[in-house]
C-alpha cells in the first residue's frame, strides 16, 4: 500500500496527498496507530507497537495523568462535562488505550457503585427513577472495551435490547413506563447505543449472535435516515448533524455515523451515498478535513484547533471512503460515473485508498458518488426529538443524549 501510494504521487505530481499521509503520521500516536492500522493496513506487529505508546505519550498520557485520587475524573461519574470520569473514559477509547488498563479498571468500578436499576440499567442520577437509556449505551462501551470483568455489561446490554423501539433505534427520552413519551426515535441515542452493542459483541463474541438482530436494526434506522436526514421530507434532519467536532461526545453526526458503519464492516447501503457525497464536500483542496467548534463544556485540553485541519476528521474521512470503496462498492467499477461538477471529487491518490482503479481513477479524475433516489415518504411523522438543534449546554445534565 505504501509503495503503491508513493509510486502514485511520483507518477502523477499528487504530493499533496502524499503530504496528507505524512502530516497525519506525523502527529500523536492516537493518530498514527490508527492510521498504521486502518489506513495503511500496516501488520498488526507495526500497529501495535505504536498503540502502546497511547498510554505514555500524548493525549493519552495527559488524560491518564488527570485521573483523581479515588479514580475518577474531574471529580465526578457523569459529570461535569466533559472532564467526568464517563467522558474521558469514552475519549480514552477513542484513542485507543490498550485494555485491559488498570487505570481505566478503576475508573469502570464507579459505574457498579450504583444499583441496577428494577429496569435493568445503571440509573447515575438520583432524580431519577429509571435507567437513562444514553447513558447506558456509554457504560456499556467503556465496560465492553476496557473488559471489566464481571455480570455488569451482560445486564446492560439486556437492557438496551429491551428499549429499541419499532423503528429499529432508541430514544432517551422513550418513557420506560408508558412507552408514549416519542414515538420516533433519537439520532443521538441510537448511535450512543450502536456503539455500546458493537463493543459488547466484539469483548464477548459468543454473545455477538445475541445482540446481532438488534444491531441490524439499528442500521437500519441509520440508512433510512440516509445518515442524516429526516425521513419525512428528505431535508437535513437538523443543522448540527452535518457538522464534524471531535470527540463527538454524546452527540450524533454524519461522520460519526459513517465512521461507526465502517469500523464494524457494515454493508454499504446505496442509502448511505449522500453522506458519502457529502463528506467529499467537506474535505479542503489540500486533501484534509476541518474540525469543526467542539460542544461547549470543560475540557482538559484541546486535542486540535477548530477551523484548522483536523488529523481525527481526516482520518476518519479516509477510513471511511477506504470502507466505502472497496470492491463491490455501489460506484465503484461500472458504477463510477464522470461528471464536470467539482463537487465530491476524488484524486488518484485517493482512489487508491477508497479501492478504485488508479488507472480509471487518473483517466477520469472526477469520479464522484452517484445520489441514490430519494426514498418514498412514509407517513409517520418524526418528533422534534429527532429534528432539533443543539441543545443548550444546561439541558444536557440530566439527558445524557
Amino acid at each position: 500500500m505504501i509503495v503503491l501510494l508513493q509510486d502514485l504521487c511520483h507518477n502523477t505530481g499528487m504530493e499533496p496527498e502524499q503530504a496528507t499521509l505524512n502530516w497525519l503520521l506525523e502527529g500523536d500516536p492516537a493518530i498514527r496507530w490508527h492510521v498504521m492500522r486502518d489506513v495503511l493496513e500496516e501488520p498488526p506487529a507495526v500497529y501495535r507497537a505504536e498503540r502502546a505508546k497511547v498510554a505514555t505519550q500524548g493525549w493519552g498520557q495527559r488524560l491518564l495523568a488527570e485521573q483523581d485520587p479515588d479514580g475518577n475524573w474531574g471529580g465526578g461519574l457523569y459529570s461535569p462535562k466533559w472532564i467526568s470520569t464517563t467522558y474521558t473514559l469514552l475519549t480514552l477509547r477513542h484513542l485507543g488505550l490498550i485494555a485491559p488498563h488498570p487505570q481505566a479498571q478503576r475508573g469502570c468500578e464507579h459505574f457498579l457503585e450504583r444499583d441496577f436499576e428494577r429496569d435493568g440499567g445503571i440509573n447515575l442520577f438520583k432524580s431519577a427513577r429509571y435507567s437513562e437509556t444514553c447513558v447506558n449505551g456509554m457504560i456499556l462501551a467503556v465496560l465492553s472495551y476496557f473488559r471489566h470483568p464481571g455480570e455488569a455489561a451482560h445486564r446492560v446490554a439486556e437492557f438496551l435490547r429491551g428499549e429499541q423501539m419499532p423503528d429499529g433505534g432508541w430514544n432517551c427520552q422513550w418513557n420506560p413506563e408508558t412507552r408514549q413519551r416519542t414515538t420516533h426515535a433519537s439520532f443521538n441515542t441510537t448511535i450512543l447505543v450502536l456503539e455500546g452493542l458493537a463493543e459488547y459483541a466484539n469483548a464477548y463474541p459468543q454473545m455477538a449472535a445475541d445482540v446481532a438482530p438488534a444491531i441490524e436494526r439499528g442500521h437500519e434506522f441509520f440508512f433510512v435516515h440516509q445518515l442524516y436526514k429526516s425521513h419525512r421530507t428528505g431535508k437535513m434532519a437538523y443543522p448540527a448533524i452535518t457538522r464534524m467536532p471531535f470527540p463527538p461526545r454524546w452527540h450524533y453526526d454524519f461522520l460519526r455515523g459513517l465512521d461507526y458503519l465502517q469500523s464494524v464492516g457494515a454493508r454499504r447501503d446505496p442509502r448511505a451515498a449522500d453522506a458519502i457525497g457529502l463528506l467529499f464536500q467537506k474535505r479542503s483542496p489540500d486533501g484534509r478535513w476541518a474540525l469543526n467548534t467542539p460542544w461547549p463544556a470543560r475540557v482538559f485540553f484541546q486535542m486540535e484547533s477548530p477551523g484548522e485541519p483536523s488529523r481525527w476528521n481526516t482520518l476518519r474521512a479516509l477510513r471511511v471512503l477506504k470502507w466505502w470503496g472497496t470492491t463491490p462498492a455501489p460506484w465503484a467499477g461500472a458504477g463510477v460515473r464522470v461528471t464536470g461538477t467539482p463537487e465530491a471529487t476524488i484524486t488518484p491518490t485517493e482512489a487508491v485508498l477508497v479501492g478504485v482503479s488508479p488507472t480509471k481513477a487518473a483517466l477520469a479524475p472526477q469520479i464522484v458518488v452517484p445520489h441514490s433516489p430519494r426514498s418514498p415518504r412514509p407517513a409517520r411523522q418524526e418528533s422534534r426529538h429527532s429534528r432539533r438543534s443543539r441543545p443548550a449546554p444546561d439541558q444536557q445534565s440530566r439527558s445524557g443524549r
